[in-house]
């Protein structure tokens, strides 16, 4: 049985007389030829474990282009994110502007001074591009920015605390996506780590009774993906400052996200005053803090980040050109507050009102009421609730406005139909009804969102 099925398995030779030509436009012959016998050998090692594949040239001809398509078709493609979710971690973070990339675009397309000093006509260096901008903006003293605030955090206590103590809240060991762990962190960068207080109450004297000869740094890792509420107390990092101040120790803080400017009435951590309250070090994600490419931001005290610039580790955490220009066209933009809103879309969406996305909600259903009374389901327009994401407010949502569908034969289905959509959909499913939230699309989309609600209901 098993030999008369492998006679059956088509040629090499034939298959490849069968391939589309548009395949042979975009690939060369030997991955094409390479596809084919990879799906032969699939099929040959079925028959050979007691499977009966389908065998006919049709269907093996399009297996080998399915293979094809995965290797022709982008995988990283635009969406829309429906979800109201604004620095959504799966679905890019933050959004740069078009006239962000218009102005980084001859800098990219072009040799520039990445690590060119114009002045001396020697080698510079890459990291004082957006140092002087953010420590404007910031207060601090000096900056260096890294690839991500992982990288920042794994540098800064490797820098400072390597072979030593680092005096850490119980309560803010925290765990971020990815399974990155302050504890497995601290571990890999060398240093010791020393709990104080419990899960839910740290005290100045639970800092000050830990602290002793081994001693490195005192850090504050900001809870930024939950919250400890009801018989809570921690120490403020400005008491925390002062503690490091009279006893001679650097202190850290992990700030992960927060803000330059005030965004509507959101209570986000401050940048601008953590830096105030004396510390002598503070990180935080660009994207999540500016609205910009994801990079990790360190700032403060000058001293401290001159000997981050030499640890080793910062040239595996370097950031590359196109991060750095589009960073400091961004942080150009913080000169200017208003500027900041009108051409930061990320910011944008956080600081818009309730009603602002309420508009827009009518705006499209007075475009496509008909087309939506068309299809299948009932739509209904009401408040939905958006999150910033990204782990900078939990537990806090933000007044938002979209469309609920309901009466759905297969709410999973519409939703996943979506996803299939050719700009796909990103939508939010709950309690048989499928939820799209205003406060993430973006105009220039209501159109494909119209035609994927019509793709998916079909």
């Amino acid at each position: 049985m098993k030999v008369e099925l492998l006679k059956k398995i088509p040629q090499v030779d034939a298959l490849m007389k069968r391939i589309p030509p548009e395949y042979y436009e975009n690939l060369e012959n030997e991955y094409i030829k390479r596809a084919v016998r990879a799906e032969l050998d699939e099929l040959r090692g079925r028959i050979l474990n007691g499977e009966n594949p389908e065998l006919s040239e049709e269907g093996v001809l399009s297996a080998v282009c399915a293979r094809l398509a995965r290797l022709t078709v982008d995988s990283l493609v635009p969406v829309i994110n429906a979800t109201g979710i604004i620095v959504h971690t799966n679905l890019g973070r933050a959004i740069l502007s078009e006239e962000l990339l218009d102005h980084t675009r001859e800098v990219l397309t072009n040799y520039s001074t990445l690590e060119f000093d114009l002045e001396t006509g020697k080698r510079g260096s890459r990291y004082v591009h957006a140092e002087k901008r953010l420590a404007e903006i910031t207060g601090a003293e000096a900056a260096l920015v890294v690839n991500n605030n992982a990288a920042a955090v794994m540098l800064i206590l490797n820098t400072m605390a390597a072979g030593k103590e680092v005096v850490v809240s119980r309560g803010e060991l925290v765990e971020i996506g990815g399974s990155f762990r302050v504890p497995d962190v601290m571990a890999a960068s060398g240093c010791i780590l020393k709990e104080v207080g419990t899960t839910n109450k740290t005290h100045v004297f639970d800092y000050e009774k830990a602290i002793g000869e081994q001693t490195g740094l005192l850090m504050k890792t900001h809870t930024s993906n939950y919250k400890i509420v009801g018989f809570t107390e921690s120490v403020d990092i400005g008491t925390l400052a002062e503690i490091g101040k009279a006893r001679g120790i650097p202190v850290y803080e992990d700030l992960g996200s927060g803000t330059i400017y005030p965004l509507g009435n959101l209570e986000l951590p401050s940048v601008p005053e953590s830096v105030a309250k004396g510390l002598d070090l503070i990180s935080f994600s660009g994207d999540k803090v500016f609205g910009s490419v994801q990079c990790g931001i360190i700032i403060g005290k000058k001293a401290w980040i001159d000997r981050l610039k030499v640890n080793p580790l910062l040239r595996a955490f370097r950031m590359d050109k196109y991060t750095l220009a589009l960073l400091e066209a961004t942080l150009k933009l913080y000169l200017k507050r208003e500027h900041v809103l009108e051409s930061a879309p990320t910011l944008h969406m956080i600081a818009m009102d309730q009603e602002t996305v309420k508009q827009a909600v009518e705006r499209f259903v007075d475009r496509y009421r008909e087309r939506l009374n068309d299809c299948g389901f009932v739509w209904t327009a009401m408040d939905l609730t958006a999150e910033i994401g990204g782990g900078s407010t939990p537990g806090e949502g933000i007044p938002s406005f979209g469309l609920e569908l309901s009466t759905l034969k297969s709410p999973a289905r519409f939703q996943r139909r979506l996803r299939q959509f050719e700009k796909p959909i990103i939508a939010t499913l709950s309690k048989d009804c499928v939820y799209l939230d205003f406060r993430t699309v973006f105009e220039r989309d209501f159109q494909r969102l119209m035609e994927g609600l019509e793709f998916a209901d079909a």
